[in-house]
């Protein structure tokens, strides 16, 4: 039987879908069966991180290990298990279609050792082929439910600089005000100002004189 493979169209650009796809910590969340997972060591994935992952099967946890093999965010992303009798090889691939939407596309295949060589072929292929058209529409469902991101707008580019105007050779005169010769009137007011200005004198009187 051929891998089993599930595609949808996330409403949210390839970064945010490509993070949350290949972040183990967020598989319970789609995954069904699985209750944890987490990086080994902590921090960004690189080829060789171990991607620890919990599963729930026939009653009882199970953790499997599984290794990061290639990596090209936010684009593609794959592991390969690494121990058990039934080891997954998973490959995640995120196409952007506009800068809000993209397309995300998984294949899942097994690989059986001892027991698992029978179980394979038999139950486990079958089952993925049942599970991850399930799985990826929850992981859309889930993506599309959160909060876009803000988009930092980028700055406009630098236009071209504006010489500073060089500094004018030209001579400025000084704003001289023409004198205004006094007219027939304001010297007639002068005069009569002065006058004003002066004490006032005081005639003899003939009379006053002739009496005495």
């Amino acid at each position: 039987m051929a891998p089993a493979i599930a595609s949808a169209v996330v409403d949210r650009p390839a970064a945010e879908v490509f993070a949350y796809a290949t972040d183990p910590a967020r598989f319970p969340e789609w995954q069904q069966g699985v209750t944890g997972g987490h990086l080994d060591p902590p921090g960004p994935a690189q080829v060789g991180t171990k991607c620890l992952t919990t599963r729930r099967i026939g009653g009882a946890s199970r953790t499997v290990t599984s290794e990061v093999t290639h990596i090209d965010a936010p684009r593609t992303w794959g592991v390969r298990g690494t121990d058990g009798p039934i080891r997954a090889t998973v490959d995640v691939t995120v196409e952007p279609l506009t800068g809000t939407s993209s397309r995300l596309t998984i294949e899942v295949d097994f690989d059986g050792h001892g027991i698992g060589k029978l179980l394979v072929p038999l139950i486990v292929r079958r089952q993925a082929h049942r599970e991850m058209p399930a799985n990826v529409g929850a992981l859309k469902r889930h993506v599309e439910a959160q909060q876009p991101q803000p988009r930092m707008a980028a700055p406009p580019p630098p236009g071209p600089s504006t010489p500073e105007p060089a500094p004018s050779t030209r001579k400025v005169r000084p704003h001289v005000v023409p004198a205004v010769p006094p007219t027939r009137r304001d010297c007639r007011s002068s005069e009569a100002s002065g006058r004003r200005g002066q004490p006032a004198q005081v005639r003899p009187n003939p009379r006053a004189a002739s009496a005495g």
